[in-house]
C-alpha cells in the first residue's frame, strides 16, 4: 500500500460509534479496527487547525464559524479539497471491507489451507489522496460493513453524505427548518445519483428533560455560559420531549441521535421517563442481531460479487452550487 496523503481516525469513549476523520491517519488502518457486530462509523473531513497541527499539515480551515461567514462560493472552495478527500477515504475502507468474501476464512485443516485465496481480493485503487493495492490484513466485519453515519449541515456535506453514507446526521432549526433540510438532502441525492438503498435521516437534538426547563436551563447556562451547539435543544418535561420526538417520527425522519444536555442526568431521565412515553404511543425497540439490522438497513453486499447496496456519482460532491443553508 502506498500513502499519498494520511487520513486518521478519532474514536471516542462510545459503545457503539467512532468518528473516522479523513485527516491524518490512513483508512486502511480504520477499515481494520471497526470489529463487532454493533460497530459504526461517523465520518469527518477534518482539517481544523489542531487537527491538522497534531501531523504538521499546514491547511487548515481554521475557526468553522468564521469559514461559514464566506460567501458561498468561496466556502464551497474552501471545504472542496477536504470533501473530495472524505470521499476518497470512505471509498477506501468500504473496498477494503469487502476486500474478503464472508466465507473467505475456509481453516482447512484436511488441506492446510486458512484461507481461500480466490475470495480475496485487491481493491487497486488509485486516487488524488490515497493509493492501496492489496487486501484488507483481516477479515470482513460481522456485519460485511459497519454502518457508516455522516453529520451534514451544508450542500456540499449533503452530497457527501448521499455518496458515502448509511445515515446522515441533520440539525434542523440551527441549519434551516426540517422541510428545507429534507429538500437539500434529496436534491443532493439526486445530484450525486444514488441508486439502491436511500439514505437515511436522523436528527440531532440536545435533550433538557425537567418540569422547569427554563429555570434548570438558566441555572445551566449560569454556571457554565450561553449554550452554543450545532444541534438545537429540546427542553421540557418528558411529555413535552416525548411528543416532539414523535412530530419528527410523523415527518418522515428514521431517528434521533439524542445529546442530553447533563449526560447522567438527562441520560437517565430520557430512558426512564421518555421512552416509556414513546413505547406507549407505538415506537417500537429495533430488532437484529448487528447494528446494521437495528437500523433497518439492506445487507451490506461484496461489491467485489455483487451489486452494493448503493452507488452514487463520487466526483459530484464538490459540484458548484447554491450554498443556501442558514
Amino acid at each position: 500500500m502506498r500513502r499519498r496523503r494520511r487520513a486518521s481516525a478519532s474514536c471516542r469513549p462510545r459503545r457503539l460509534r467512532c468518528s473516522s476523520r479523513s485527516t491524518p491517519r490512513p483508512p486502511w488502518q480504520r477499515s481494520t479496527t471497526r470489529r463487532g457486530g454493533r460497530a459504526a462509523v461517523r465520518l469527518r473531513t477534518g482539517g481544523f487547525a489542531d487537527e491538522s497541527a497534531a501531523v504538521g499539515r499546514e491547511d487548515t480551515l481554521g475557526n468553522i464559524r468564521e469559514a461559514r461567514a464566506l460567501p458561498a462560493q468561496e466556502f464551497e472552495r474552501l471545504i472542496a479539497d477536504r470533501f473530495n478527500e472524505g470521499v476518497e477515504f470512505a471509498e477506501v475502507v468500504r473496498l477494503l471491507w469487502d476486500s474478503w468474501e464472508d466465507d473467505a476464512e475456509i481453516r482447512d485443516l484436511a488441506t492446510s489451507r486458512f484461507i481461500d485465496r480466490e475470495r480475496i481480493h485487491n481493491p487497486e485503487f488509485t486516487g488524488e489522496h490515497f493509493s492501496v493495492f492489496g487486501a484488507s490484513i483481516t477479515p470482513r466485519p460481522p456485519q460485511g460493513q459497519p454502518p457508516v453515519f455522516s453529520l451534514a449541515h451544508t450542500h456540499t456535506p449533503y452530497r457527501f453524505a448521499a455518496v458515502t453514507a448509511d445515515v446522515v446526521l441533520i440539525t434542523p432549526e440551527t441549519e434551516g427548518t426540517l422541510e428545507e433540510i429534507l429538500a437539500s438532502l434529496a436534491e443532493g441525492a439526486s445530484a450525486v445519483d444514488r441508486q439502491g438503498s436511500p439514505l437515511k435521516v436522523w436528527v440531532d437534538y440536545k435533550i433538557l428533560i425537567a418540569d422547569d426547563a427554563a429555570a434548570r436551563l438558566a441555572e445551566l447556562e449560569a454556571a457554565g455560559g450561553e449554550l452554543a451547539s450545532d444541534a438545537a435543544l429540546i427542553a421540557g418535561t418528558a411529555d413535552e420531549v416525548a411528543a416532539r420526538i414523535l412530530e419528527l417520527r410523523d415527518a418522515g425522519i428514521d431517528g434521533i441521535r439524542v445529546r442530553p444536555l447533563v449526560t447522567d442526568r438527562d441520560t437517565e431521565a430520557f430512558i426512564s421517563e421518555v421512552l416509556p412515553k414513546l413505547r406507549d404511543a407505538g415506537v417500537e425497540p429495533a430488532e437484529g442481531a448487528t447494528l446494521r439490522e437495528r437500523l433497518g438497513l439492506a445487507p451490506a453486499a461484496n461489491r467485489f460479487v455483487t451489486t452494493p447496496p448503493f452507488t452514487a456519482n463520487a466526483a459530484a460532491v464538490t459540484a458548484s452550487t447554491q450554498e443556501v443553508s442558514a
